[in-house]
């Protein structure tokens, strides 16, 4: 989300998705004994595909019609309501009729993000929004809605993905990691080993442990991860020729990692494990920034640049720092090395992780504001 709206937020702001359940056409009436409601659900895949994992609030409201008379409408919600504790552990679940037509409206209208399965009852609210807002609509000719009549003005507020949904390989990043459980598995155990070990006290673990013949490896290091919902997106042991694979493929001579102390052990571990890690020295009296090149045989950009550059505030205060001078913060304990410039000026195609850390503390608005100006920054090296 863009750095305008995310400037309206508060510390302790909800944020609410909904699941609008209403049947296809919505012309019953409550008292009638039977009416035919064509209710048409969509795969677990596609809510946890929409719904962010920030949600504080989940909500699966339910027309009364689609209750009464939509077959399998009321069993997939209590599906959905118990589905949602599991995929959103942190987040308050609820499960409602909504009988009053303004309640209904208000709900949706208002919700953060709102997912509409095929029904009418969804779309006045959909259309009256202005984005993160999902609209399954059936192609059948049998049962079809007047959305396609809607002004163009009005349709370019939400997104009317294909129905049905269909699943693609690209989509299992949305899912995997969410639902699942670690096991051990010592055959796996041997690639998950760096070449050497890490220089410093990172290294303090792998350096002090001592092999037998019942552990030969750190327990912690010989586990994967089962995925117990979605078993076609497994999480897959990363290696360097697959990683130099999809850095061809997307055309990237350059991953570069922007962030604070716990940003520069991902960056030392990923060079650990394409073993690239020495010479990348952890005593504070030393910069601590570095880059590494990775070379990739049989590939087009022939090698990439694997690069951390150490910023705790993700902020540039126009001077440079070096060991045992910090720059930045409130009281000018952190250390902010510039980046833009290196960022902006690199020639090639590059991905950039960046991470802001914990130097916060409460301070919510300076969190804020640092926020925006670090997508201007980015907004402006796009430009």
């Amino acid at each position: 989300r863009n750095a305008a709206e995310f400037s309206h937020r508060e510390k302790d702001d909800m944020e609410v998705s909904v699941v609008g359940l209403s049947c296809a056409e919505e012309g019953c009436d409550m008292t009638q004994e039977s009416c035919v409601c064509e209710f048409t659900p969509l795969p677990n895949w596609v809510y946890a595909m929409h719904i962010p994992r920030s949600s504080t609030n989940v909500a699966i409201v339910v027309s009364p019609t689609c209750a009464k008379f939509g077959e399998g409408c009321t069993l997939h919600a209590q599906e959905l309501y118990h589905f949602f504790h599991t995929l959103y552990p942190r987040a308050d679940i609820t499960y409602n009729v909504i009988t009053a037509t303004s309640s209904w409206y208000m709900r949706m209208i208002t919700a953060d993000v709102l997912v509409c399965p095929p029904g009418e009852g969804c779309l006045l609210p959909a259309i009256a929004r202005d984005a993160y807002t999902y609209v399954y609509e059936k192609t059948d000719p049998t049962v079809s809605t007047w959305l396609t009549c809607v002004p163009d003005n009005y349709l370019t507020r939400l997104t009317v993905p294909t129905y049905p949904p269909a699943f693609v390989q690209g989509d299992c990043r949305h899912l995997r990691a969410r639902i699942g459980a670690w096991s051990p598995d010592m055959a796996l155990a041997p690639s998950l080993q760096y070449s050497s070990p890490v220089d410093g006290y990172l290294g303090c673990a792998d350096t002090n442990f001592v092999a037998t013949a019942e552990d030969p490896y750190r327990p912690p290091t010989t586990y994967r991860w089962d995925e117990s919902v979605w078993a076609t997106c497994p999480v897959e042991v990363m290696t360097k020729n697959e990683l130099c694979t999809q850095m061809d493929r997307l055309g990237l001579t350059r991953m570069l990692f922007v962030g604070d102390h716990t940003t520069m052990t991902q960056a030392v571990s990923l060079a650990s494990i394409l073993g690239q890690n020495s010479d990348i020295s952890l005593d504070t009296s030393v910069v601590p920034n570095f880059t590494k090149t990775i070379t990739c045989a049989g590939t087009t950009i022939g090698s990439f640049e694997l690069s951390y550059i150490r910023n705790d505030r993700l902020e540039e205060p126009g001077t440079t720092p070096s060991p045992g001078f910090p720059n930045c913060g409130p009281t000018n304990e952190q250390f902010c090395y510039p980046w833009s410039t290196d960022y902006s000026s690199f020639a090639g195609k590059q991905l950039l992780i960046m991470n802001t850390g914990y130097h916060w503390a409460d301070d919510w608005q300076g969190y804020i504001t640092n926020f925006q100006n670090f997508v201007g920054v980015i907004d402006d090296a796009a430009g």
